[in-house]
């Protein structure tokens, strides 16, 4: 039981750093998809918004890693995934609409 907490929380770790490289702009090579349009398609992305949405993200997955184990029962971890993972796609969205510039 306890290598799950641990494997988890660091797990949550890695994301928490990830969300920090994101905020301080220093990992669009990261982002799946924006490392490999070419320059003419990056343009009209606004990678700020990108970087904001990829940091939320990054944060709210933490946050999940630590959270999920302490969920009493099976049926509530699938009802706080189904969440999280309505979440992420909600985000998802976002990244492909906000994010690109008009």
């Amino acid at each position: 039981m306890i290598e799950s907490y641990i494997i988890t929380n660091c797990v949550a770790f890695f994301c928490f750093i990830l969300a920090f490289i994101f905020y301080k702009g220093k990992g669009d090579f990261l982002i799946a998809g924006y490392n490999t349009m070419p320059e003419k398609e990056r343009k009209k992305v606004d990678i700020h918004r990108l970087r904001l949405i990829m940091t939320i993200i990054s944060i709210l997955s933490g946050v999940f890693c630590i959270i999920f184990p302490f969920i009493p029962n099976k049926n509530s971890q699938y009802i706080v995934l189904t969440i999280f993972i309505a979440i992420i796609l909600f985000f998802i969205i976002i990244a492909n609409t906000w994010a690109k510039k008009k």
